[in-house]
């Protein structure tokens, strides 16, 4: 269910459960007790303020609860919270292992600590309260709610208590204790189901998606994010994860080609080196006098000219996987008669290994009359470097090599 729609069948829920409550308490003393509360709250925060400060200790708990269940005990998060209680006349008292501890300046009675027993846990709904969490301490009622967090080895309680003493002084001067309980109770029909759904369907995924914006922020893809929801957030949460994981695939793949690069230049660097080496020892023979005869000196040169051509074709290739990793390489595609392209990439075959005593078997299996649009220069290129590799790799005295063309 979308959080629109969560939305407007809360606003419809709470219209009907106000219209009861108002009708049955009367429209002449809600609108007193109301003007009477709103005016008691302005006395003491701008409404948006308490608002706000209610929305952010809701969020704080369900935050560390789920998160952080270490802070819960700590000193420094419970002050936090009782400073933004403190924006609508609040405060905090924890009991850890059965003991109480308040941050509040008040000095509180016995009989203070012996009601706060009393009071009761919230409700998952939050539209039921028992009065119990009213305590009279001197000439000041506060209004307790209890919170439970059960994530630790013991159940920790956090205590909010508000001082409504004003609020019950404006009601009470016209209709006593009993309006200011429907007052409390249209408050918490109204206030708690906005904040819950506004702590669970909002602020609770918009944290999720800052944390994993964080994440990609810092260069880390290793992680998930997750939706139960299918509202408009966790939609976006969806849509989040399937950009991490393609951003992920994406860079996996830069680095691959990268690897690949790296590896294709070391090895035609190692190839470069090998004729390389070799045309330098034959011109030291020369010059050394070891070729005295022409038929030696012939082969020396003959040796050193198939090595410069060796080198050139090496040069050819780092050039075009240049261009081709630069995506300049042009495509001359037409289409090409199979028979005939096959029959010249033989005969290239035939006149270059022929005579090196290398034996080329060859079969062509396609149809006759085949066709295929393609870039014909560059295909035999391929094919004429997949044979020189095959050739180049031979480990036997006998070399026959034979190809078949389907």
């Amino acid at each position: 269910m979308s959080i629109r729609i969560k939305l407007i069948l809360t606003y419809v829920a709470m219209v009907t459960l106000s219209v009861i409550i108002v009708t049955v308490a009367g429209m002449t003393m809600m609108a007193a007790a109301i003007s009477g509360v709103v005016e008691a709250i302005q006395e003491e925060a701008p409404i948006e303020d308490v608002f706000y400060s209610a929305v952010d200790i809701l969020a704080d708990f369900k935050q560390v609860e789920t998160y952080d269940p270490e802070k819960i005990t700590d000193v420094t998060f419970a002050e936090s919270i009782n400073e933004k209680a403190q924006t609508f006349s609040g405060f905090l008292i924890t009991e850890i292992d059965g003991q109480y501890h308040s941050y509040s300046d008040q000095i509180l009675s016995e009989q203070f600590y012996e009601k706060l027993k009393l009071v009761p846990g919230r409700t998952t709904n939050y539209q039921h309260g028992d009065m119990n969490n009213l305590i009279d301490e001197g000439d000041q009622t506060f209004v307790v709610i209890k919170h439970t967090f059960t994530t630790t080895a013991e159940p920790i309680n956090y205590y909010l208590a508000v001082d409504v003493s004003r609020i019950k002084q404006n009601v009470s001067k016209s209709y006593g204790l009993g309006f200011i309980k429907v007052l409390i109770a249209l408050i918490l029909i109204i206030v708690l189901p906005i904040v819950w759904i506004t702590s669970r369907d909002i602020i609770r995924p918009l944290r999720k998606l800052e944390e994993g914006a964080n994440h990609i922020k810092q260069g880390n893809l290793d992680f998930t994010m997750t939706s139960k929801n299918y509202n408009e957030i966790g939609r976006v949460i969806r849509a989040f994860e399937k950009m991490r994981v393609e951003l992920k695939k994406s860079i996996e793949s830069q680095l691959q080609v990268e690897d690949n690069r790296k590896e294709l230049i070391s090895n035609i660097s190692h190839d470069l080196k090998t004729p390389i080496t070799s045309i330098k020892g034959y011109v030291e023979g020369i010059r050394d006098g070891v070729a005295q005869s022409p038929e030696k000196l012939a082969k020396y040169l003959d040796v050193i000219y198939h090595k410069s051509e060796d080198m050139d074709h090496l040069i050819d290739d780092l050039f075009l996987f240049s261009k081709l990793d630069l995506k300049r390489v042009p495509f001359d595609l037409e289409k090409v008669q199979l028979l005939p392209f096959y029959q010249s990439c033989m005969e290239e075959l035939h006149l270059e290994y022929d005579k090196k005593g290398i034996h080329i078997t060859s079969n062509y299996a396609a149809n006759e009359n085949a066709t295929l649009t393609m870039d014909s220069q560059k295909i035999k290129r391929v094919i004429l470097n997949v044979v020189n590799n095959a050739i180049k790799f031979m480990d036997k005295e006998e070399k026959l090599l034979d190809i078949n063309f389907t």
